[in-house]
């Protein structure tokens, strides 16, 4: 079940990760989101990945980002940051890091839904 403070993502990479290790890669990808959120690294879980690494379902937590005030980022303001980070890739770090930099634009971040529905993260 979904913690009632977390918003549940889709991101695709634009290939599969063939012969990669999944765990480390998981590991690598909280990291690299969790960087470029400017969240602690316990902010950003990868749940499950699939199609060869391809698929990444990931939780994001509310969270205080570095530099912000002490007041705690929502879940769904997070998710916002990393749509918008998504579609514009080159213009952020995470477009240097080892495996979302292979993050695909076309797809974005996409809302995972309770019932399995997925629904793209709007930016208002």
């Amino acid at each position: 079940a979904l913690h009632p403070e977390a918003a549940r993502l889709q991101l695709r990479l634009r290939r599969p990760q063939v012969g990669r290790d999944l765990t480390q890669m998981a590991d690598l990808v909280a990291a690299e989101i969790a960087a470029q959120l400017r969240v602690d690294a316990a902010s950003v879980e990868v749940r499950d990945m699939f199609g060869a690494g391809q698929y990444l379902v990931l939780d994001l937590f509310a969270a205080s980002q570095s530099g912000a005030a002490d007041a705690s980022t929502a879940a769904r303001l997070l998710a916002q940051q990393l749509q918008v980070v998504v579609e514009h890739l080159p213009a952020f770090a995470l477009s240097s890091s080892e495996i979302c930099s292979d993050l695909d634009a076309v797809a974005g971040a996409q809302l995972l839904l309770e019932d399995g529905r997925l629904t793209q993260v709007f930016v208002s």
